[in-house]
């Protein structure tokens, strides 16, 4: 059985497939935009910050599988 960080993972992946993405933004630890077509798009987002520990592992797969990462900071 998967944890939700790795469901969160692989979902990413499925969409940054779907849509020939190679990029994920990473806003205020909660909000994930591939970038398509050097467009931002929305692909998940959580009613509240996630962990450290999960935002690492989360960073940590999507790099290992090759989609390149950019995690800001809070925007508000």
């Amino acid at each position: 059985m998967w944890t939700f960080v790795e469901m969160v993972v692989q979902d990413i992946l499925m969409y940054a497939e779907e849509y020939n993405a190679r990029k994920i933004i990473i806003k205020d630890k909660r909000y994930f935009y591939l970038v398509v077509d050097g467009k931002e798009k929305n692909v998940a987002a959580f009613t509240s910050k996630l962990l450290d520990v999960e935002l690492e592992y989360i960073v940590n797969e999507l790099k290992r599988n090759g989609l390149k990462v950019e995690v800001r900071g809070d925007e508000s």
